[in-house]
């Protein structure tokens, strides 16, 4: 296999495109471990793409971050409507994607 397949294969992997299954997880690939990291979002391996899905999902159950404090409705009732919608969409990626 070319190293270019190699490369095509890596971006067409389907827990790469499920990322787009959730607003914040999606954001938070491309706005900033990838940029923090120096490397493209699909240079990441499937383990380390449900273990940082997982880490956003944790910043929603803790209500010390402000995802968390939103989710628990203490932002108003649009913010927490907001943050059940993510919430929900982490749970279907991990659901799908996650530790079988």
């Amino acid at each position: 296999m070319t190293a270019n397949k190699k490369i095509e294969n890596a971006k067409n992997r389907g827990i790469v495109k499920d990322l787009d299954m959730c607003d914040e997880l999606l954001n938070h690939f491309y706005e900033v471990i990838s940029k923090d990291d120096g490397i493209e979002v699909w240079e990441y391996s499937d383990e380390e793409i449900i273990m940082e899905a997982e880490y956003v999902k944790s910043r929603y159950e803790d209500q010390t971050w402000s995802w968390g404090y939103a989710l628990a409705g203490h932002e108003g009732r649009e913010s927490q409507k907001m943050a059940q919608k993510e919430y929900k969409e982490i749970n279907k990626y991990l659901k799908k994607w996650g530790k079988k």
